[in-house]
């Protein structure tokens, strides 16, 4: 999960997925097996700082419901439909 938030603002990322330095940043935190991610919004761009957050949570979904489907069941209670 670290390594998809540090990639969003890799520029090998296409310009329309990777996340623009001048307008937010996206970082992460491993502690104790918990991730956090935060948001730091530049100027008046909050708007966007959410939309590029919100895809970059729902990438995360992605990922866990393709890769580990038993983890968002144990900790999120999601179905395993």
């Amino acid at each position: 999960m670290k390594a998809i938030v540090d990639a969003r603002s890799s520029r090998t990322r296409p310009e329309h997925q990777r996340i623009d330095a001048r307008k937010c940043r996206i970082a992460s935190t491993l502690r104790k097996g918990d991730l956090s991610v935060t948001i730091d919004i530049r100027g008046e761009n909050e708007e966007y700082a959410v939309g590029r957050g919100l895809n970059l949570i729902n990438e995360m979904f992605v990922t866990l419901h393709e890769h580990h489907p038993d983890y968002l069941v144990e900790r999120f209670g999601v179905s395993t439909e």
